[in-house]
């Protein structure tokens, strides 16, 4: 907001786009987020400018390296300078310039996950933020019902604000808080009000600290276990199917070699296992019924009339495997993700409702970039390390055990043959 009242402009054009997709009768909801080029430009433009973690989260290197001439010994805590990256003459024209513009000319390959690192605002890699999807959308949609609701402008004069009493002598206010050292250390950073108010008040806590411990550990272990669910049925599914096991694995061998362990740096360049991958979903997705949704005024769907405040579940398991969209939807056909002409829109995203095994809307599950990745890293590594056979005499059960997490009636047993030299493998 402070950049565009600093340029009238952006906000007019902003503006304008809402008038012209929103109406000037309607409110912003999240069908129209996708549509809003103009403003994803101006996200993207002020993530550019003003990273909201200018040194990204600390790394380590695993191993002695010179980059640029400097060498990085192994173990050292580095830090990446993205304040500097997205300012730099070299990379962006005009760089401390506001000028969402930028971002149309080549907006496809500038997004939040990494792949360029000339733009990496939430970082790259496994250390990756997360909540990408949660913030994205959250940032869009705040945007845009500001903008379309109001006009904005700065106040004429400057808002008054009360100063706080003159400093004492600090020997007296010394003596007068000593009880309260421990925390008058902290004063300095409001930050610490925030970090620091559940110590304080744990007393008070004591009937609601067990929910919040349990909810806490539902997040964590659901995101877990979700993820190592998709990884064995991909396993089961590859290994009902060898021929697109032994696909995948020369893929592997042809991008990351056989004397090579996989890199986060090869899982963009794996399609087929990528594809191989959205299948899992499509057949297979982690919450069959998705998270429960409810509507905030009474609507009528298909002639059902859906009260307001109903607890509505979406069964993406059923639509994934619906006829009327999907050909053979019963079979395991990774090849279907490859084949298509429109084959970007099957991305992870939830703007196509034929297709959106991670939800849609505000509700999206928040950690999809890190999902994606760990998914992609974990099968890359155990495809390319190892062949794997079913225990002699057993049968590949496919059935499935339905919940809020859709599972495997029976765990996957297999085993692993080396395929890499012992020295890679212990590494």
């Amino acid at each position: 907001m402070a950049e565009m009242i600093g340029k009238p402009e952006t906000i007019r054009k902003a503006q304008e786009e809402l008038d012209s997709l929103v109406g000037k009768e309607e409110m912003v909801d999240d069908s129209h987020l996708p549509k809003l080029p103009y403003l994803e430009a101006l996200v993207k433009e002020t993530l550019r400018l003003h990273p909201p973690i200018p040194f990204l989260l600390p790394r380590y290197s695993t191993t002695t390296c010179n980059i640029g001439g400097y060498t990085i010994p192994k173990g050292t805590k580095v830090f990446i300078n993205v304040w500097s990256i997205h300012r730099d003459p070299v990379v962006w024209e005009n760089p401390l310039e506001f000028k969402p513009e930028r971002f149309l000319a080549g907006v496809s390959k500038c997004d939040y996950y990494g792949n360029n690192f000339n733009f990496i605002p939430f970082g790259s890699g496994r250390r990756i933020c997360v909540g990408i999807p949660l913030v994205e959308k959250m940032s869009l949609y705040i945007l845009a019902t500001m903008l379309h609701c109001f006009d904005w402008s700065l106040p004429d004069e400057p808002v008054p604000s009360q100063s706080s009493p003159p400093n004492t002598p600090w020997p007296a206010q010394q003596q007068t808080l000593h009880p309260f050292g421990h925390i008058v250390e902290h004063l300095a950073g409001i930050h610490w009000v925030a970090t620091m108010a559940q110590q304080l008040v744990g007393h008070f806590n004591i009937k609601t600290a067990p929910i919040r411990n349990v909810a806490a550990e539902d997040m964590v272990v659901g995101g877990t276990e979700n993820t190592s669910n998709t990884v064995e049925w991909a396993m089961a599914e590859l290994m009902q199917k060898p021929k697109m096991m032994r696909r995948i694995q020369e893929e592997l061998e042809q991008v990351v070699g056989k004397e090579n362990v996989v890199e986060e740096s090869h899982i963009p360049k794996l399609t087929y296992l990528g594809a191989v991958i959205k299948e899992v979903l499509r057949l297979h997705p982690a919450l069959p019924l998705l998270v429960p949704h409810s509507p905030s005024s009474s609507c009528t769907i298909n002639g059902y009339n859906v009260p307001q405040g109903s607890q509505v579940f979406v069964n993406v398991w059923a639509i994934h495997r619906d006829p009327c969209i999907w050909e053979d939807p019963l079979e395991f056909i990774p090849e279907r993700f490859l084949n298509m002409d429109d084959s970007s829109r099957w991305d992870f995203s939830g703007n196509d409702f034929r297709y959106f095994p991670f939800g849609s809307g505000r509700r999206i599950c928040a950690g999809i970039p890190m999902a994606e990745r760990i998914v992609g890293y974990a099968l890359a590594s155990l495809l390319h390390s190892f062949d794997w056979n079913l225990p002699e005499g057993t049968k590949l059960d496919l059935s499935e055990r339905f919940g809020i997490v859709l599972k495997k009636a029976e765990p996957l047993v297999a085993l692993p043959t080396p395929k890499l030299p012992n020295l890679l493998l212990d590494s």
